[in-house]
């Protein structure tokens, strides 16, 4: 898979309730917040890089020409409508989608959930002894069809 043809989304508009509403991808980690350690670590992979969330993100985010901010196009709907939003707007047929709570996440594990994308996989999302992970996983463009229904039925 060529390097243009990959998409990275963060997801980085949630309520943050457990945490009483304070900004998840602004905590530090080893003294960089989440969000610049996932910035750094995936900009090897792409140079479609999407800070997906609600007006609050664009209100708090600069764009720049390594990343672009999109706000959610169904508000309201947690993560699904940001993976809505991301697989909307990315320029690749294959989009990572991250949440912005994940500062351990590198390229290698990325590159490895993109390697696995392709073919009849519309979907490729790691499994752990904990369950799935599907903010952490590579999403097809195609899956666009199936998320806008679940948006619609509110599900």
């Amino acid at each position: 898979m060529s390097h243009d043809t990959r998409s990275i989304a963060i997801l980085a508009g949630g309520q943050a309730t457990r945490f009483g509403g304070q900004d998840k991808s602004a905590l530090l980690v080893d003294g960089r917040t989440i969000l610049d350690r996932q910035l750094a670590e995936f900009s090897a992979l792409t140079t479609d890089i999407l800070i997906v969330g609600g007006a609050d993100v664009a209100r708090r985010l600069q764009p720049s020409a390594t990343r672009r901010l999109v706000t959610d196009l169904v508000p309201g709907c947690g993560p699904l409508g940001g993976l809505h939003a991301a697989l909307t707007a990315a320029r690749g047929e294959h989009v990572a989608v991250i949440a912005c709570d994940m500062p351990y996440v590198t390229a290698d594990f990325v590159a490895y959930l993109f390697s696995l994308a392709g073919g009849d996989a519309g979907i490729v999302v790691p499994l752990t002894e904990r369950g799935c992970h599907p903010l952490c996983a590579v999403y097809s463009r195609g899956c666009l069809t199936a998320v806008t229904a679940r948006l619609a039925e509110r599900r």
